[in-house]
């Protein structure tokens, strides 16, 4: 809001000051103080600030929607290590002796599937082992990570008992691990060793 001020409503001041030119000074001096009153403005100013902070305060986070997909490429990535253990499994269907061997074959795939950096499925689906600081995990969190998944066909390796307890311990790690996995982002193993996944 302005501030119209005319020199007629300064006439009656006029003869204090003395001359035509001190009147002059003192009303545009008058006239530049009150060009700067806008009070209008600074609340104008303030809704435009808080307008962008609310806006700024509603706008969706990016980062559930990456979470969400990276945890739908992780159980991905599992199914695709499944199937080279599938075919593995299937020494187990020898009498007698097959579950031994299928143990003996399926235990060392399952820990060192990462020992390289990534297992087939993370591979394919590029995605790597590192810490929670971005850097290259250790080839010893590497392993440790996937100590979990290989219980199960460790048990294996019981005669007999191994038979009955090796497949049941190793649904019930897979399920947890992935109860983990698409609800805390992080599994068992992951805890263990200190390690993360994340997209190359």
């Amino acid at each position: 809001m302005r501030l119209n001020v005319s020199k007629n409503q300064f006439l009656p001041v006029l003869a204090s000051c003395g001359s035509l030119a001190r009147f002059d000074q003192l009303h545009n001096q008058f006239l530049t103080l009150a060009s700067g009153l806008h009070p209008l403005e600074g609340k104008a100013e303030k809704r435009v600030m808080s307008s962008a902070s609310v806006a700024s305060d509603t706008t969706p986070v990016a980062g559930s929607t990456i979470a969400g997909a990276e945890k739908g490429l992780r159980v991905a990535g599992y199914l695709i290590d499944v199937i080279p253990a599938i075919f593995l499994g299937l020494v187990g269907l020898i009498p007698i002796a097959g579950p031994i061997m299928a143990g003996l074959l399926l235990t060392p795939y399952w820990l060192l599937r990462d020992v390289f950096g990534a297992s087939l499925g993370k591979l394919a689906l590029g995605m790597r082992i590192v810490r929670p600081d971005g850097q290259p995990a250790s080839t010893a969190a590497r392993v440790l990570r996937n100590l979990p998944l290989m219980i199960g066909p460790a048990l294996l390796l019981i005669p007999f008992l191994g038979y009955v307890l090796g497949p049941a311990v190793a649904g019930i790690v897979v399920l947890t691990e992935g109860i983990l996995v698409l609800t805390q982002g992080a599994r068992l193993g992951d805890r263990i060793a200190g390690t993360v996944v994340r997209r190359r």
